[in-house]
């Protein structure tokens, strides 16, 4: 499949109907019916595509699980910005979860740090969206916290074997599907789905790794001349905004 959005589109409309179709679900209620199919979404880098896919899922009558990054270089979970963008996800039905980044900590297998560190961003997500954060996904995580089966007071931990050995877990990292997701979507050979996307790699047009990365670093000059504008007086006379922001095309940056 194409990373557009008429093909993701087209995935789910798969899943909701091949061979009597799955049942969205999500990390709390997945017992509950006979073939679940639980969507996860990591946003690592961009909160404005993942607002796209949430409206293109609400529009489908489906909800999914966003995992959001506390700290992260690329984007601000505090800011004005940011929290609007969080609402309207939120205002699609979709439940928010904590992305949370072993590598910000020295934690070296100390487990019980790594819950409390979890415990803190979980509390500060959660003082954001004005509601309790129940679920986490790990951001890169590593050899030893993947098998470590980790169990997290007061969160479920997305990463627990029961998601990997029950479910047949399917991920487009690096915008690559490692086994054919499509085909996997077969009832008579897997009984429940996990399916991990990141909103990021996907657009209106098909696009390659390399283009989906030029777009966001030349989306990313641009938004940073407009905030410098909204903070320097008369920016432009110092610096033009030619100079510094190519032209970015099909991808305006709209609040």
């Amino acid at each position: 499949m194409d990373f557009t959005y008429r093909d993701y589109k087209d995935m789910l409309v798969l899943i909701k109907t091949r061979g009597g179709g799955y049942q969205f679900c999500s990390y709390h209620d997945y017992k509950n019916v006979e073939n679940p199919c639980i969507l996860r979404h990591d946003i690592d880098l961009d909160l404005q595509k993942a607002v796209c896919f949430a409206e293109l899922e609400a529009g489908m009558g489906i909800k999914s699980t966003y995992f959001v990054l506390v700290n992260t270089n690329f984007y601000n979970v505090f800011s004005a910005q940011s929290r609007k963008l969080l609402g309207r996800i939120k205002a699609c039905g979709h439940e928010i979860g904590l992305h949370f980044d072993e590598m910000q900590y020295e934690i070296c297998g100390n487990w019980e740090l790594l819950c409390k560190k979890i415990g803190e961003e979980a509390d500060m997500l959660s003082s954001i969206l004005g509601s309790q954060v129940r679920v986490v996904s790990m951001h890169r995580p590593s050899k030893g916290l993947l098998e470590e089966d980790l169990k997290i007071p007061g969160l479920v931990n997305s990463y627990q074997h029961i998601f990997f050995r029950e479910f047949k877990y399917f991920s487009d990292s690096r915008m690559h599907w490692r086994e054919d997701v499509v085909a996997g979507i077969d009832k008579e050979k897997n009984k429940k789905l996990h399916i991990l996307t990141h909103p990021f790699w996907y657009g209106e047009e098909v696009g390659s790794l390399k283009s989906r990365l030029s777009e966001f670093i030349n989306r990313a000059g641009k938004e940073r001349y407009e905030w410098l504008d909204m903070n320097f007086r008369e920016l432009g006379e110092v610096v033009r905004r030619e100079e510094m922001v190519g032209e970015i095309v099909g991808n305006t940056f709209i609040i």
